[in-house]
């Protein structure tokens, strides 16, 4: 591949302000990061809306993958969608196992401060 060609596939794609189609926030986390991108689905159409990452602070580095998962939603939440309906995917298959787990309210409310 030219140079040329490698510049023009590396561009920032162009995020379309979303509107009345279904959003999707996927979200992602690591033992140090998250992430989260906003997608708008408009019939078999996909648009990338926007993203989000951040880091960890020091304190939050030691919780249990479930609770990071649950730290990247919120932090999608916050940055793209307060007060709109949105669906979430996830590669953390134990995260729809969160409300078996024998956990306690507070430490739930904990980890979201």
């Amino acid at each position: 591949m030219s140079l040329q060609k490698l510049k023009l596939v590396c561009q920032p794609l162009p995020l379309k302000i979303p509107s009345i189609g279904h959003r999707v926030l996927q979200t992602d986390a690591s033992n140090k990061f998250w992430g989260a991108i906003l997608i708008e689905k408009e019939s078999v159409k996909k648009h990338f809306c926007g993203h989000a990452s951040g880091q960890f602070k020091d304190s939050k580095k030691q919780y249990h993958a479930v609770y990071k998962e649950i730290l990247a939603i919120k932090s999608g939440i916050e940055f793209h969608l307060i007060e709109h309906h949105f669906t979430i995917l996830m590669d953390n298959i134990s995260f729809p196992k969160i409300m078996d787990l024998k956990i306690r309210e507070f430490q739930i409310r904990n980890c979201l401060d």
